[in-house]
């Protein structure tokens, strides 16, 4: 009987935790969003997002985290088709401890892609050290990224290091753009 309750509570948190987006939503829903989708479809799918709005010719918006890390989806309409999406984050407290967690939510997101399209057609992990700029001066670098390509988009996955000029943070960012995009 243990073992059941033990078992049931493992279940529970894994499917309340797992790829749970705060729109009750999962990465894997997020493949029904694709560019070239058409605004009506979009909002029915997406209620929460659109709400009554009616502009096919803006920017919707809404806060999103995923493992850990609060960023932001923006979606982009032009004469009533999604042209292009992000959803992206920002970690201005440059230490150790937030670029592992960083690395970490970039590698999970990876992976969770993965098993929606499969391997990506470019994959490198370009520096996964951390380098205290404030310690070893440096104007940013590429962390780690992944590109897939879709019957009809280009889906990226990128950790940088931006900084510069003093001034850093880390980035994750998560872009979708049609097939031919050139990065």
């Amino acid at each position: 009987m243990k073992k059941i309750i033990i078992y049931t509570i493992i279940f529970l948190l894994f499917n309340s935790c797992f790829l749970k987006t705060n729109k009750n939503q999962t990465i894997m829903d997020k493949k029904k969003i694709y560019v070239g989708m058409n605004f009506s479809d979009f909002k029915e799918q997406n209620p929460a997002i659109i709400g009554e709005e009616t502009n096919q010719n803006r920017q919707y918006s809404f806060d999103e985290e995923f493992y850990g890390l609060k960023g932001d989806w923006s979606y982009d309409f032009k004469d009533g088709m999604l042209t292009w999406f992000i959803w992206d984050n920002y970690e201005e407290d440059i230490t150790q401890e937030n670029f592992d967690l960083t690395l970490a939510a970039t590698l999970k997101l990876i992976e969770d892609y993965k098993k929606i399209y499969g391997e990506p057609e470019k994959y490198e992990e370009v520096d996964l050290t951390f380098k205290d700029p404030y310690k070893e001066r440096h104007w940013g670098y590429d962390v780690i990224y992944a590109i897939w390509t879709t019957e009809n988009m280009k889906i990226r996955i990128i950790f940088n290091f931006m900084g510069g000029k003093g001034m850093y943070n880390f980035l994750v960012q998560m872009d979708f753009h049609n097939a031919d995009y050139e990065y």
